[in-house]
């Protein structure tokens, strides 16, 4: 009796063999499942595979980035300076707040072109504002009857918007830059500040040329530069305008020769023309010899130029004012 209770007993405790398919079978099932979590595109194992991959990216790109960084700053403290391409936007065109002036008249002795019309290649700091940076040559350049090329000018409206901007004071005025102005100092005007007259003396960093600076510009950089060595207050030019242009000139040695290296005028030198129109049916000129600028017929009398190239500030700074030199 006891021995069949023990068996009936041990029947009830096995596993069946239905029993032991079914939980194979889930097992299988969660395997399968388990596989696929880890293996699959979207696995435990591909997914930490991917963030691997994505960490790794970034260290790299972190470390190309730091060596950029590490590279600007080791440039910058040896004194090398990376390129900037330069851009010209006319609406950024204005006589803007002058910044170093005590350099205006250095030389910028990397400052080279190859002008035909050049005996040497002499540059010299004009005017800079945070936009734009202006360079004269060290020489009056050529001999020009204004007449003879401003013949394909018609009016005031074929002055080039960069010459009516560097002429801010006409520009406000509203008649000068019109069709209607036929004078013959707003056609020499046309032709001094027409950049493709002035091309070959731009280089890779220049943005434009004109045949020489503006009054205004002219008056500007005389100005900031008085105020720097103390010029007496009386002998500092106030512009203004007239039925043709601008009315006031300067006088004998208001201007002396030896400000700022020659770059208002020179003590050996031609008389050479300023871009804008004055009183009179004349373009305004600088005595160079004397000291002052004035007006004189365009139509009889033939004129040297000191071309005036611009180049934006940021590489200004960047290429060229490191190696700027104080010499005369």
């Amino acid at each position: 009796m006891e021995k069949h209770k023990k068996k009936i007993l041990g029947k009830e405790k096995g596993i069946t063999l239905i029993a032991l398919v079914i939980t194979i079978i889930v097992l299988l099932i969660l395997a399968g499942v388990s596989i696929a979590m880890l293996t699959g595109q979207n696995g435990i194992l591909t997914q930490a595979q991917n963030a691997k991959n994505r960490t790794e990216e970034a260290q790299v790109e972190e470390e190309n980035r730091l060596n950029e960084y590490n590279n600007i700053i080791n440039n910058y403290v040896s004194g090398v300076t990376t390129e900037e391409t330069p851009t010209f936007d006319e609406d950024t065109l204005t006589i803007g707040e002058a910044t170093n002036v005590d350099k205006y008249g250095w030389k910028v002795p990397n400052y080279t072109v190859q002008a035909g019309d050049m005996t040497t290649n002499v540059w010299r700091l004009f005017y800079q504002d945070s936009n734009y940076t202006y360079l004269i040559t060290d020489e009056c350049v050529g001999i020009n009857k204004p007449s003879e090329n401003y013949v394909d000018y018609i009016s005031g409206a074929d002055v080039s918007t960069i010459g009516q901007k560097l002429n801010p004071m006409l520009l406000a005025n509203g008649k000068f830059f019109t069709s209607s102005n036929t004078d013959e100092n707003i056609l020499a005007t046309a032709w001094l500040t027409d950049p493709n007259e002035w091309d070959e003396f731009k280089n890779g960093d220049a943005v434009f040329a004109i045949g020489s600076p503006t009054v205004e510009l002219y008056v500007k950089s005389f100005n900031a530069t008085a105020k720097i060595i103390n010029i007496d207050a009386t002998l500092i030019p106030e512009l203004e305008v007239g039925e043709y242009g601008y009315t006031e000139g300067t006088v004998e040695d208001q201007l002396k020769t030896t400000y700022n290296n020659g770059i208002y005028n020179k003590s050996t030198s031609s008389d050479w023309l300023l871009s804008s129109p004055y009183y009179s049916s004349g373009e305004i000129f600088v005595k160079g010899k004397l000291g002052y600028f004035g007006s004189y017929e365009v139509t009889d009398t033939s004129y040297a130029v000191r071309p005036l190239v611009c180049i934006p500030t940021s590489v200004f700074n960047s290429k060229y004012l490191s190696s700027l030199v104080n010499e005369k």
